[in-house]
């Protein structure tokens, strides 16, 4: 299976009445992370690199089954201001998020973001993905609800 490609858990698409460029650096600041994303306690930065930029480090504390805790280290692995945002994180789900970014006018901003799994193996992938999906699934939908919301009302 290592030709294997990544397995999507959730995607979704959302438009803010915020222009590109706000929206871009809200959530190009993973910090914001928790305050729209549900199911993330925390997000720290590792490292002084602005935040968007290539090789930004974070380290994440996720909710988990059961009342538990867990952290996961995070990457910027590509950065294209205004127009994408791609993520990866360590752990058994090895986790990819990417987030794409158009300006529908000058005020107005639709953001495509989109989760998969790197984990090639095949028990992860019979096992443990068709749980993750029906998670991922319902975080995304209220993710990028509270995305909208959050943004719409910061004051410009």
């Amino acid at each position: 299976m290592s030709g294997a490609q990544p397995e999507l858990l959730a995607q979704g698409s959302v438009e803010i009445a915020r222009p590109l460029h706000e929206t871009f650096a809200y959530v190009s600041n993973l910090e914001n992370f928790p305050a729209w994303f549900p199911g993330v306690a925390s997000m720290c930065a590792l490292d002084t690199l602005e935040h968007g930029q290539v090789g930004k480090r974070y380290r994440e504390t996720v909710h988990m089954p059961f009342g538990r805790t867990g952290t996961i280290d995070i990457e910027v692995k590509e950065s294209r201001v205004g127009e994408r945002l791609l993520t990866e994180g360590g752990g058994l789900v090895l986790a990819r998020m990417s987030v794409d970014f158009a300006a529908l006018s000058h005020d107005d901003t639709r953001v495509e973001w989109r989760m998969v799994s790197r984990n090639r193996r095949w028990w992860f992938r019979w096992l443990v993905v068709p749980l993750l999906r029906r998670v991922m699934r319902g975080r995304a939908r209220e993710g990028l609800s509270r995305l909208r919301e959050n943004l719409e009302r910061e004051p410009s």
